[in-house]
């Protein structure tokens, strides 16, 4: 497989884990952090609970984490692009999400924070490919 076919893969691949682990999260923390009341675009009261706040916030760390960490390990090269680019849609999304939604500025900010966070830890826990092929032609 060419270099640039694997690269795009392993961004879509990066993006559909984050994503998958992103509706995880909010589908857990739905479950743990029922709201009292029924939400509706008139009644708002349940959407700005601090609980809502914080699974929004778990969501996006663990995406941008589990999108980049699988996206590097699948490109095997061009580590920081590929982090960058799963990042920054992530960023994207998040950004549209909050200025389409009802979020205080305080959670936009926190989540572009953890995006980035998210992204980099990926980055950082993701194994180096280098390392690797040394290790495997060595033994």
């Amino acid at each position: 497989m060419s270099q640039t076919i694997r690269k795009i893969a392993a961004i879509v691949g990066g993006i559909a884990v984050g994503r998958i682990v992103l509706a995880l999260v909010a589908m857990i923390c739905s479950m743990l952090f029922r709201p009292s009341q029924t939400f509706t675009s008139s009644n708002q009261e349940p959407a700005n609970s601090s609980l809502t706040y914080i699974s929004v916030l778990l969501g996006w760390l663990f995406a941008s984490f589990y999108g980049a960490y699988t996206g590097i390990v699948f490109a095997r090269s061009s580590r920081v692009a590929v982090a960058c680019i799963i990042g920054g849609i992530f960023l994207v999304v998040a950004v549209t999400n909050m200025i389409i939604s009802p979020f205080p500025l305080w959670i936009g900010v926190a989540s572009i924070i953890i995006i980035i966070s998210g992204t980099y830890s990926g980055y950082v826990k993701a194994p180096n490919a280098s390392a690797q092929n040394k290790q495997v032609a060595a033994g």
